[in-house]
């Protein structure tokens, strides 16, 4: 009972001394001079509106009502912070001392403000006197904060963010953040989670120079933000470097991986994005990055992954001009667009032909840029590229791109290719092309299988209009080609001129070449050719008409010649006509022409027959000749020369009588 008593009366006196601890806790004047300091750092005025209670737990300090922290001069929106109420700790052995030496603050129901003029200012600028408000301290220093603590506090906060510049504003809720800074020379370190848009998103920074730092000077900085839960972030940043803000600038090793390209897009404030599927595994950047205090960002060392695609990088962003103007170098073994594009085939025939949908080259005008690609092999669906080098420079909405070296179906492609932007969509191709086989060419982009062997040729086409339906109907331009060795499937020109019988154009037929050349011109989306020749061991043949490339049709005349004689002379013509859709082309015969054929082979036939009777005649009249002469004058010729003498015959003998003989 005794030591019942005895700790009953211990607690007593020690509930007595705490009571006049609270009682000798000078609150106000903890609270004057927490607010006085922080005043003084930050060259803000802070303002203490409620009411002030001193507190023994968790800390010795004060709990004030609602505070205030002065927004920038030029803001004219009063305060930049706003607070229901806030918690003050000192150092319990500085005021045994008799001093007042803030360690920590806690701020609940928060509201901060956080702006950027049209001009460039922000109001969070504490150190270079750009931030001043009305009672505020000296300011304007440029020197950091002379302030530590051992923590800051924020509990369930809310900032919004107001840009001028852009005409912008955002607002993150139920934001906490921790902060401590035990020495002015010493690291800050900041904790940050709060909810934007309904994307979860937590921070973690460290500053190992604070007084360096807060003054706007470089120090060393590890940061790392993610978004979504915690345990399964769906992105994150990852910097490790040296970094100021007075101007930015930043020098260090970073890493960004996106997993969730809807919560990115959210955070900055843009409509969610179409993902292709091959992006579901998401991306990443990596390397050395610096970002100069002029607005300029270089990467090295860069690593690139987009999905399954990887690829070395090294760039160079500056913003000083119109536009900001990127340069970089790509390179990769192996890159495939497969997943990423649509559609990787033409339409085929029997669809509705080329497609209609809207080209958008808006974001060609967004930048300038210079970038150099080079890729062991591309896969795109339509053609596969290999030993590509490549480089595109894009100016004012402007893309030209010059192809070094690409190798594709077997063969060798150089050129430059122009897509302008500025005030529609146009196109330009100058290409060349050397060893391409040809099957596999034209079925990729033609749909057009019926044509082997290896084609060389260039091409010169300008297009212009919003979809590509239109810029195919619109095309003009001119072009070569040189095929050696192939064959033409479903077309056996020798028997059907050997036999006349359409059924040698059917499948399994066909016609081997060793040259088929000629050149053609496009206007209006149309091809046009009349110097088509084709060289093959039993038949040669001419060609000309018409490719409408809009429509996918042919209107083609072929002029085949079975050759009769191992000089290649004598054969048979049989006109022959292609037409129809070019995926599923309709052979016949041109019978007008054929009667023309017949008409000029049985007039050959009576004129060589009359040429014979007339050189029997000749001989037996004894008529002969001369070198260069025909049958014909020759006959002519001796008639002549015997009318002649019967003149000169009778002539004479009437002037014989006339005379007398004399």
């Amino acid at each position: 009972m005794r030591w019942v008593l005895r700790s009953i009366a211990v607690l007593v006196i020690l509930a007595a001394v705490a009571v006049a601890a609270i009682a000798f806790v000078p609150a106000e004047r903890i609270a004057r001079i927490a607010a006085a300091r922080i005043s003084e750092a930050l060259g803000r005025e802070v303002r203490i509106d409620g009411d002030v209670r001193p507190t023994l737990w968790p800390v010795v300090g004060a709990r004030v009502g609602a505070v205030s922290l002065a927004d920038a001069g030029w803001a004219d929106a009063g305060a930049m912070l706003r607070a229901d109420s806030a918690e003050i700790g000192v150092d319990a052995r500085a005021l045994l001392d008799g001093r007042i030496q803030v360690r920590r603050i806690e701020i609940a129901g928060a509201a901060l403000v956080l702006r950027r003029a049209a001009d460039g200012r922000v109001n969070w600028d504490f150190g270079s006197g750009a931030g001043t408000g009305a009672g505020a301290g000296t300011g304007g220093t440029g020197t950091a904060p002379d302030l530590s603590f051992d923590e800051v506090v924020l509990r369930d906060a809310r900032v919004s963010w107001i840009d001028a510049a852009t005409g912008s504003s955002r607002t993150a809720t139920g934001l906490g953040l921790v902060a401590t800074l035990p020495d002015p020379a010493g690291p800050l370190g900041v904790t940050l989670a709060a909810s934007l848009d309904g994307v979860p998103l937590r921070a973690e920074l460290t500053l190992a120079d604070a007084t360096t730092a807060l003054a706007g000077g470089l120090s060393a900085l590890s940061l790392s933000a993610e978004t979504g839960p915690a345990e399964t972030p769906g992105n994150s940043l990852r910097f490790e470097g040296r970094a100021g803000h007075a101007p930015l600038a930043a020098d260090g090793a970073l890493e960004v991986r996106l997993g969730d390209p809807d919560a990115l897009a959210r955070l900055a404030g843009l409509p969610a994005p179409e993902v292709p599927p091959a992006l579901a595994s998401g991306g990443a950047l990596s390397g050395q990055v610096t970002l100069t205090p002029e607005g300029s960002l270089h990467l090295r060392a860069g690593r690139l992954r987009a999905g399954p695609q990887a690829l070395s990088a090294e760039a160079d962003l500056t913003t000083a001009g119109a536009r900001p103007r990127l340069v970089a170098s790509l390179s990769a073994d192996t890159i495939d667009l497969r997943p990423f594009l649509t559609s990787g085939a033409p339409a085929q025939a029997g669809t509705a032909g080329w497609s209609r949908a809207p080209i958008d080259v808006s974001a060609l005008g967004l930048a300038d840029a210079e970038v150099a690609l080079r890729a062991g092999r591309v896969e795109t669906g339509t053609l596969t590229l290999t030993a590509l080098d490549l480089t595109t420079k894009l100016d004012a909405a402007r893309a030209v791109t010059d192809i070094r070296s690409a190798e594709a179906f077997g063969g060798a492609i150089t050129g430059q290719v122009v897509v302008n932007g500025r005030g529609g969509l146009s196109l330009r191709a100058d290409l060349r092309a050397d060893g391409l086989a040809l099957r596999p060419m034209l079925t990729a982009f033609a749909g057009v299988n019926r044509l082997t062997g290896t084609g060389a040729g260039a091409v010169n086409v300008l297009a212009s209009g919003g979809s590509v339906d239109a810029l195919v109907r619109s095309a003009e331009g001119s072009g070569r080609l040189d095929l050696t060795a192939g064959e033409i499937l479903g077309l056996d020109l020798a028997g059907m001129l050997r036999t006349l019988d359409m059924s040698y154009m059917g499948e399994g037929a066909k016609t081997i070449f060793d040259a088929i050349r000629g050149s053609f011109t496009i206007a209006g989306g149309v091809l046009s050719n009349d110097d088509l020749r084709l060289d093959a061991p039993l038949v040669q043949a001419t060609g000309r008409g018409r490719v409408d490339l809009g429509a996918r049709t042919l209107d083609y005349r072929v002029t085949p010649v079975a050759l009769a004689g191992a000089d290649g002379s004598g054969g048979v013509r049989v006109p022959l006509t292609i037409s129809g859709p070019w995926s599923a082309p309709r052979f016949g015969l041109d019978l007008g022409a054929l009667a023309d054929e017949r008409l000029r082979l049985e007039r050959e036939a009576l004129d060589a027959r009359a040429q014979d009777a007339l050189a029997r005649e000749a001989e037996r009249r004894g008529i002969v000749r001369e070198e260069g002469e025909s049958l014909g004058d020759a006959a002519r010729r001796s008639l002549e020369d015997s009318a002649r003498e019967r003149v000169e015959g009778e002539v004479g003998r009437a002037l014989q009588g006339l005379f007398g003989g004399n």
